[in-house]
C-alpha cells in the first residue's frame, strides 16, 4: 500500500494493518439460548495477540482506545470503510462510530446513521464485505482516532467468514456471531502557512503574520517562512540617473540596476520610456499630419507628434475658423430659423457663416408701411403725403400705419335746381349734393330752394311757436287748402292783470287789478275762512279745490297784501 496506512477495526473483531502499529484483533461473542433468541452473556475475546488495549469492563459499546494512534505534525484522513459479519439484509443493523466524528451501519434497518454500507454479501452463516468510500474526513493533529462499537438489533448466528480487498482472509466460525469494521486510513502532514506567514510553534499547526519591512527594505531569503519569522535587509541605491531599476526592491528580492541606453536623435526620435524604472527607449517620430489632419502636440524629447483628425462641421453647424497646420476647425452651431413676425431673415447660413435675424423696422410717426415684413424680407416705410396737391381735392383718409394720405377729387357744381349744395367741400370733405325738395299738399313752401340751400315746406296745420296763438285754423277741405293763421298774443298792460296764458290755440287774457282785488275779497269773504290757504304764493284755492283765482301776492287790496288779507 505504499505510504498509505490502513487500520482495519472491529466492533466485535479488530484488525490493525500499518507500519507503526503491530495487528490486533480483537472479538465480540454472543450466546443465546436455544429459544426464545435472548441474549444471555456477552464475551470478549482476544483472538490474535496484540498491543491493542480494551477495557473488559465494557459490554456492547466499549472503547477500542487507541484505535488509530496520532502522530505529531500530522492529521488522520478517513479514506475507506467496510463491515462484515452479521450484518445482511435480514440481520442486524450493526452501527459503528468513528472518531466521535461519523457513524456508520450496514444490515437490515436503518439507525440513521452518517454512512450506510450495503447489507453484506455471502451465504450464510459464513458472510463477505461491504464497502463505502468516505473523503475529507479529517482528524486534529495529532489526535487518536477512536472507534467505538454502537450495537446491533439482533444475531442471526453469521460470522465474517471472507477475505478484504487487500486479500486478508478472516474465519471467524468458532464463534456465534461476530462483526467486523474495517476502516483504511492515511496521515497527513501540515499544510504550508499562506504567503507572508511562518508557524512560531514547531509543534502546533497555528500560522501567524510575518513582520513587515518597510518600502525601503526587503524580505531576507530563507525568513518569513516555516518556522522563521522576517528578517527586513535595506534596499540597495541606484548609482545614478543614469541607471534603470532591472529588478524592483520588493518581496525577498534586493534592487537590481543596469546603465541606461544612449540619449535619443533629436529632431529624428523622441524617448518614448525615459531613463528610471525602466531602461531608456527610442522611436521615431511620426511623419508630418495630413491635409485632413492637424497637429495637436508638436514633438518634443519626450513626446512624439500627434496628428488628430480635423473636426467635421455637421449639416446644423457651419466653419467658424477652417484651422491651421497646429489648430483644429471650429464649427458653430447655426442659429434656429427666425421667427416672424418678430424677427426676418437677412441672410440665411453657409458652410462658413451662421443665420443672421433681425428685428424689422418701425416705421416713424410720420411714415407708413408700404411693404409688411416677411419671415425672410424686412418692413419698407415711406414718408406720408402732408397735404393734398391743390384746391381741387380733398384728403378721403387720412394717413395710417399702413397706408398715405388718400386724395380724391373735389364733386363738381351740383345740378341746381334739381340738387342744391347740401355741404361745401373742404379740406377733409367732399362737396355734398342732395336732391332739391319738393313740397306736399298739405304742405305750403315756406322758403324757395338755392344752389346752397333746400326749399323748406311746412304743414298747412301747424302748432303756433311760443308767444302766438291760432287764430284761425286750418282747413284741408277747399279746393285750395288753406293754412292755419297764428298771430302774436296780447301784452297786459299797466294797472292789468293776467287772467289766461298765452297758449298755442289761444290768446293771453289781461283784466284790471283793482276790479279784480274787489273780486277776490268778495270772495274770500264768502269763504268764511275755511281751509283758504296760499300755494306758490300767487294761487288761491277754495275748499273744493276750485281754483278762484291768480293773483300775484303784491296785490293790495284795502291797503293790505293778498297774503295779509288772507292772514285776517
Amino acid at each position: 500500500m505504499s505510504s498509505l496506512r490502513s487500520l482495519l477495526l472491529f466492533a466485535a473483531v479488530v484488525h490493525v494493518q500499518s507500519q507503526a502499529l503491530q495487528s490486533e484483533e480483537w472479538v465480540w461473542t454472543r450466546r443465546y439460548d436455544c429459544c426464545g433468541g435472548r441474549a444471555l452473556s456477552v464475551h470478549m475475546h482476544k483472538v490474535v495477540n496484540g498491543v491493542g488495549q480494551i477495557d473488559p469492563t465494557t459490554k456492547d459499546k466499549s472503547a477500542i482506545q487507541n484505535g488509530i494512534l496520532g502522530q505529531a505534525g500530522k492529521y488522520v484522513v478517513i479514506k475507506r470503510v467496510g463491515i462484515c459479519g452479521d450484518a445482511d439484509r435480514s440481520s442486524g443493523p450493526v452501527r459503528w462510530n468513528v472518531g466521535g466524528r461519523f457513524t456508520m451501519e450496514a444490515g437490515q434497518y436503518n439507525w440513521g446513521s452518517n454512512y450506510r454500507l450495503n447489507p453484506v454479501p455471502g451465504g450464510r452463516p459464513s458472510m463477505g464485505w461491504s464497502y463505502r468510500t468516505i473523503t475529507k474526513t479529517q482528524f486534529t493533529w495529532k489526535q487518536n482516532v477512536v472507534v467505538q462499537f454502537h450495537g446491533t438489533r439482533d444475531n442471526d448466528g453469521l460470522y465474517c467468514g471472507s477475505a478484504d480487498e487487500d486479500k486478508v482472509s478472516y474465519n471467524d466460525g468458532r464463534y456465534s456471531s461476530s462483526y467486523r469494521v474495517w476502516i483504511k486510513f492515511d496521515y497527513v502532514s501540515y499544510a504550508p502557512c499562506p504567503s507572508l506567514q511562518y508557524r512560531p510553534v514547531p509543534t502546533q499547526a497555528a500560522c501567524a503574520k510575518c513582520k513587515t519591512c518597510s518600502s525601503s527594505q526587503y524580505i531576507k531569503p530563507g525568513t518569513c517562512q516555516n518556522f522563521q519569522n522576517t528578517e527586513c535587509v535595506t534596499c540597495s541605491n541606484k548609482p545614478s540617473n543614469e541607471y534603470y531599476t532591472l529588478q524592483p526592491c520588493e518581496g525577498y528580492s534586493d534592487a537590481k540596476f543596469a546603465k541606461c541606453s544612449a540619449d535619443c536623435k533629436v529632431s529624428e526620435t523622441f524617448e518614448l520610456i525615459p531613463c528610471g524604472s525602466q531602461n531608456r527607449m527610442c522611436k521615431a517620430i511620426a511623419p508630418e499630419c495630413t491635409k485632413d489632419e492637424y497637429e495637436a502636440r508638436s514633438p518634443t524629447k519626450t513626446e512624439n507628434r500627434l496628428c488628430l483628425p480635423r473636426k467635421v462641421c455637421n449639416k446644423e453647424e457651419y466653419i467658424i475658423s477652417d484651422g491651421d497646420k497646429t489648430t483644429n476647425r471650429v464649427c458653430g452651431t447655426v442659429f434656429p430659423a427666425c421667427v416672424a413676425p418678430a424677427q426676418y431673415e437677412v441672410s440665411p447660413p453657409t458652410a462658413t457663416t451662421n443665420r443672421v435675424c433681425a428685428v424689422p423696422t418701425q416705421c416713424k410717426d410720420d411714415e407708413h408701411e408700404t411693404v409688411a415684413p416677411t419671415p425672410i424680407s424686412n418692413r419698407k416705410c415711406e414718408p406720408n403725403t402732408k397735404e393734398c396737391p391743390d384746391d381741387s381735392m380733398y384728403e378721403e383718409a387720412p394717413p395710417t400705419a399702413t397706408s398715405d394720405l388718400k386724395c380724391s377729387p373735389i364733386r363738381e357744381e351740383c345740378s341746381f335746381p334739381v340738387e342744391y349744395e347740401s355741404a361745401a367741400p373742404t379740406k377733409t370733405s367732399n362737396r355734398g349734393c342732395s336732391p332739391v325738395t319738393t313740397c306736399e299738399r298739405n304742405q305750403f313752401e315756406l322758403s324757395r330752394a338755392t344752389p346752397t340751400s333746400d326749399a323748406e315746406c311746412v304743414s298747412l296745420c301747424y302748432t303756433c311757436p311760443k308767444g302766438q296763438y291760432e287764430s284761425v285754423p286750418c282747413d284741408l277741405t277747399t279746393v285750395t287748402p288753406d293754412p292755419t293763421i297764428c298771430e302774436v298774443c296780447d301784452e297786459c298792460g299797466e294797472g292789468e292783470l293776467e287772467v289766461q296764458a298765452c297758449t298755442p290755440n289761444s290768446n293771453r287774457k289781461c283784466e284790471n287789478k283793482y276790479e279784480l282785488a274787489r273780486d277776490l275779497r268778495e270772495a274770500v269773504e264768502a269763504l268764511e275762512g275755511n281751509a283758504v290757504q296760499t300755494l306758490d304764493g300767487n294761487m288761491i284755492w277754495g275748499v273744493s279745490g276750485e281754483k278762484v283765482a291768480v293773483v300775484p301776492s303784491d296785490i293790495v287790496v284795502n291797503d293790505m297784501s293778498v297774503s295779509q288779507t288772507l292772514r285776517s
